[in-house]
């Protein structure tokens, strides 16, 4: 009977010992995760979130002031804040040529609140120029010094190109020779073709580019080619010029003005004259004693 009574005293021991250690080391796993999770920060994500680059004005030479907006932000899931770092600007003629340093900005502090994310950015603006005609691409880099350790260090740069778009300069009061006003009068049969007007703009490499818009004075119509010419005659006389058809036919009392604009090669340090022209080529006749008006002389000084 005792040996019995020991050896269920045994067993009982046994399985308490086992419940113990169980709670004991199960308690003791919790406290040291616990104590981990304390320990462990999350660490910063700094990232462009956005980068945009706008003309802000023209210069004289025609080159565009631009303006680089960099708008960063600390993307942390928690509550933390990091700083200072900087905001690097670098340029270049190639996305693949070396960077040039341009400038940068520091940041002091940028926090981050999962609850309030717009106030988790920094906006910094930097200008620059670019001459007219150029590409000129720009790379920009946050923390670029790596003062900051970050969960993410693949997200801190961007790079954009920007355009300069060369700029034309309409040339508004030309010096004008126009035909007789006199020959000009309505009232007449068949057709009379007449510039009405013209347009001049230059553009910044010294070529001009005429606009013209023509009339037809009289009651008929016309179904043929309606052809622009323009003869430049400088100071030499050496004539030379281009033209266009600009249009298949015109109406009676119509007028049209060309849809895109002629190109001529230009030097701008002198002066030149043009006459523009317009005539028809078959399906219509034009009234003999009005063609002296189809002619209309302009005159483009040096910038």
């Amino acid at each position: 009977m005792k040996l019995s009574i020991d050896s269920k005293f045994r067993k009982l021991l046994f399985w308490v010992f086992i419940f113990t250690s169980v709670f004991f080391f199960s308690n003791l796993g919790q406290d040291l995760q616990a104590d981990t999770s304390k320990r462990i920060k999350i660490k910063p994500d700094l990232q462009i979130y956005k980068f945009s680059i706008n003309k802000s004005s023209i210069r004289p030479d025609k080159s565009h002031v631009i303006k680089l907006n960099v708008v960063v932000r600390n993307v942390s899931p928690v509550k933390n804040c990091t700083g200072p770092f900087k905001i690097l600007v670098e340029w270049s003629t190639h996305p693949k040529k070396s960077y040039k340093y341009l400038t940068q900005a520091g940041v002091a502090r940028l926090c981050s609140d999962p609850h309030k994310i717009k106030q988790n950015m920094v906006k910094r603006t930097f200008t620059h120029s670019v001459p007219s005609g150029k590409t000129y691409y720009y790379k920009v880099t946050v923390d670029s010094n790596s003062n900051v350790s970050e969960s993410n260090e693949r997200n801190n740069w961007k790079i954009k190109k920007y355009f300069a778009l060369p700029v034309l300069t309409l040339i508004r009061n030309p010096r004008i020779n126009a035909g007789s006003i006199a020959d000009r009068l309505p009232s007449c049969e068949g057709i009379d073709l007449i510039v009405k007007n013209v347009e001049v703009i230059r553009a910044t490499s010294g070529a001009i580019f005429i606009k013209a818009t023509i009339k037809n004075l009289c009651e008929g119509s016309c179904t043929g080619p309606i052809v622009i010419e323009v003869d430049e005659s400088d100071f030499l006389g050496r004539p030379g010029g281009v033209e266009q058809q600009i249009a298949n036919g015109i109406g009676s009392k119509a007028e049209f003005t060309m849809f895109s604009a002629l190109g001529i090669a230009n030097n701008s340090d002198r002066t030149y004259s043009y006459v523009v022209s317009v005539r028809s080529e078959g399906g219509c006749v034009e009234d003999a004693s009005r063609r002296g008006n189809n002619s209309y002389r302009i005159t483009v000084d040096p910038r």
